[in-house]
């Protein structure tokens, strides 16, 4: 029989509390009875015969939440992981949001300078400068990632470490993706003046 020691249940209710104070996500009691049967079931399947261990809480994220909204899930991952003290998966998460936005910006340039007529001397110049602006993202998002690499190989639990790589591969997608749309971008300017 696993068992729950008083320092798990403390984490678990610092977890309920910080997501309601910070995040406005109360799970309720009768979640929160079901989340202990399926902690206990998680530490045994990790062989954790006796007791629940503190890197068996990361179940949790895959419980607590109420809608499938994706920043609700994304908010209990980081208040699950911030109070087991895996702070590699909560720097990984804020990273990950950053890199969010600069692809959001990118893209928005990508479309902007798509749209310029190169003929037109003033179109071309804000087109160079959109182009200079996306290649200035691309390489942050270079750096990022790397970033986040370096922080997948200083998480020491297994959990946390999933948890990174799937950021890691929605990060790789999201370059693909931009070095895609920038090359599809510069074939419309350089064939669209010679074709219409």
């Amino acid at each position: 029989m696993v068992k729950i020691p008083n320092n798990i249940y403390k984490l678990i209710n610092n977890i309920r509390s910080d997501l309601k104070i910070h995040y406005n996500i109360q799970p309720s009691d009768r979640r929160y009875k079901e989340s202990i049967k399926v902690l206990k079931a998680f530490s045994y399947l990790n062989h954790h015969t006796g007791e629940v261990r503190i890197e068996d809480l990361s179940i949790l994220e895959h419980i607590y939440w109420q809608t499938r909204d994706r920043i609700e899930r994304e908010n209990i991952q980081k208040v699950v992981y911030k109070c087991i003290g895996n702070k590699e998966v909560v720097q990984v998460t804020e990273l990950y949001h950053q890199l969010q936005k600069l692809y959001q910006d990118a893209v928005q340039a990508i479309d902007m300078a798509s749209q310029k007529n190169m003929t037109r001397e003033k179109e071309r110049k804000e087109f160079e400068q959109l182009s200079s602006q996306v290649r200035e993202i691309e390489q942050q998002m270079i750096s990022m990632m790397k970033e986040l690499k370096a922080l997948m190989k200083s998480c020491a639990l297994e959990s946390g470490k999933a948890v990174i790589e799937n950021y890691i591969q929605q990060t790789e997608s999201m370059h693909q993706k931009l070095l895609s749309k920038q090359n599809v971008a510069a074939f419309r300017q350089f064939w669209g003046e010679k074709l219409f």
